[in-house]
Order: C-alpha cells, then sequence, then structure tokens
C-alpha cells in the first residue's frame, strides 16, 4: 500500500528501497489478483483516495516490469472511464 499511497513515509521508504534492490537483481514481483484487490479497498476505504486516483495508481504501478500481475490486470485497468462503470444493469 505504501508504494501507492506514500504512506507512512518511513514504510514506503524502505518499500522503494526493497524494490528498488529487487530491480536491480534483475527479480520479478508476483502480485496476486487477491493482493490487488485488497490494495484497492484498502487505498480507498482507509485511505480515502477516490476510485479513478486508485485505479490510475495501480495501473502505472504494475506496469512496471519488476510486477508479474495476471496478463488481462493492465487491459482492464486500461478500460477508459473504468471509475465510473456499473458492473450491474441498474432497473
Amino acid at each position: 500500500m505504501c508504494l501507492l499511497t506514500g504512506q507512512p513515509l518511513d514504510l514506503a521508504t524502505i518499500a522503494r528501497d526493497y524494490m528498488a534492490e529487487i530491480d536491480a537483481s534483475g527479480a520479478k514481483v508476483f502480485v496476486s489478483n487477491v493482493v490487488v484487490m485488497e490494495a484497492y479497498f484498502a487505498c480507498q476505504h482507509h485511505y480515502g483516495m477516490p476510485m479513478a486516483a486508485v485505479l490510475s495508481g495501480l495501473h502505472t504501478l504494475f506496469s512496471m516490469p519488476i510486477f508479474v500481475v495476471h496478463p488481462q490486470l493492465i487491459g482492464l485497468l486500461s478500460i477508459p472511464d473504468l471509475a465510473s462503470a456499473k458492473p450491474f444493469p441498474v432497473s
């Protein structure tokens, strides 16, 4: 979460340094769909981030070559106006 929010600052710094070490080693970080969903929820619920900002942040973060995510995730996060999409028809 701290990679997306920058909060708390001390943990965000540690996380960025750790990711830089992994990147320098050439290793990859696998991120499961459950982790992506938890990050989405936590950013909105606990940090009060707007939905569009969370989706954009997740897209930017998981587009980095160090991350390995489900192959459809980046395409899903790229859908225009995803933040205002209604998953079920309203009757």
